[in-house]
């Protein structure tokens, strides 16, 4: 826990936001009116609130189903679980800039660029956390295998990979103002 509290403080740095999300790291947020909670971590617009089950955010960080197959594209790894975490905080930044927080194709890939956004920022030197050599990797591994990265509020994901890696990867190289202006 003591890295999500890490990535929570870093977050807070990357993006300055007059009323940050609280985290609660007890569980996800269960009650939060119309929204669907997405496991294992939930982000709830009303509340301001980022529930974290902690337990199943561990093991998305660990194997992943179809890792250890002969040939297989699956890298595993805790990147990928920190990138899930990001991503909802991101949806708290989009409801600061009082963008929609629903819509694969809108809230969704702008959520995975504004994630992409973040990984560029926690690979620069001076970063606390700092990424590690197979951290893009996992993040990458993560969009293709389930791309809840790229989740609207609800959950919700465009069907293409190709899509969800486009936005992470505009979010790596072209930061924030790309992210707001393609994905309306």
């Amino acid at each position: 826990m003591d890295s999500l509290t890490s990535l929570g403080q870093a977050l807070g740095k990357i993006f300055l936001l007059p009323k940050p999300p609280q985290f609660d790291y007890a569980g996800v947020v269960r009650t939060c009116s119309k929204v669907t909670t997405t496991e294992p971590v939930s982000y709830c617009p009303s509340s301001g609130k980022i529930g974290t089950d902690v337990s199943a955010l561990a093991a998305r960080g660990g194997p992943m189903t179809g890792a250890g197959e002969p040939l297989s594209a699956v890298v595993d790894g805790d990147y990928n679980a920190f990138a899930m975490f990001i991503s909802r905080y991101v949806l708290a930044v989009q409801q600061d800039r009082k963008l929609t927080l629903t819509g694969a194709s809108t809230a969704g890939l702008r959520t995975a660029c504004l994630t992409g956004v973040v990984t560029t920022k926690l690979s620069e030197p001076s970063s606390d956390p700092h990424l590690s050599a197979n951290d893009l990797d996992e993040a990458v591994s993560g969009l293709l295998a389930d791309g809840l990265v790229a989740a609207d509020v609800d959950g919700k994901v465009v069907a293409g990979g190709f899509q969800r890696l486009e936005a992470f990867r505009m979010g790596v190289l072209d930061g924030e103002s790309a992210c707001l202006t393609h994905y309306r």
